[in-house]
């Protein structure tokens, strides 16, 4: 089911990423998010991973979407994605050392570089997806073990982060 939530801050032409100190992702460069808690919705979520894992307190973070995993037939899991524009007058200097891992500003042609090794396989899609203005999205990947075969952007409907039936979740994303 989709357990987590993964938040896009973007300031200028770059956005706030997290090298992880802990699996998952350990040593990689990934957005803020986490696990949802016990009665708590997914923008609720967002909000309370980006203090927790940045010290930023926002109001409002936007849903843009969910990036689901399929590892094999029908067995799926994933996060909801949200996104927030820091305004140019709220400062947050970097590099800064958290619990988490250490938090950096990284700029987009670094995100989006072919190149570039050290960051998640979904966080480049997904700031493609917000750099091109993309309405609400799914970034389906398919996976055999650890590895990424392949992977599709769906159209989503902006309603779907207020669905609270798991059942009515998983029949929509495996109709699709």
């Amino acid at each position: 089911m989709l357990q987590y939530t993964i938040s896009f801050i973007r300031q200028d032409d770059r956005f706030l990423l997290l090298n992880r100190e802990y699996p998952v992702w350990m040593g990689m460069w990934n957005a803020p998010g986490g696990k949802l808690e016990p009665g708590e919705t997914p923008g609720e979520s967002a909000l309370r991973e980006i203090a927790e894992e940045t010290g930023l307190s926002l109001e409002a973070v936007e849903f843009k979407g969910i990036v689901t995993w399929f590892t094999g037939g029908r067995e799926f899991s994933g996060m909801y994605v949200y996104h927030a524009e820091l305004p140019p007058d709220k400062r947050l200097d970097a590099p800064i050392r958290t619990t988490e891992g250490i938090l950096i500003w990284k700029r987009t042609d670094w995100i989006l570089h072919d190149e570039n090794m050290g960051i998640t396989p979904n966080v480049a899609q997904c700031v493609r997806l917000l750099n091109a203005g993309a309405g609400c999205f799914e970034y389906r990947c398919h996976y055999e073990g650890d590895r990424l075969i392949r992977a599709e952007v769906l159209d989503l409907d902006r309603n779907f982060e207020h669905l609270t039936d798991p059942r009515r979740i998983e029949e929509l994303l495996l109709n699709r």
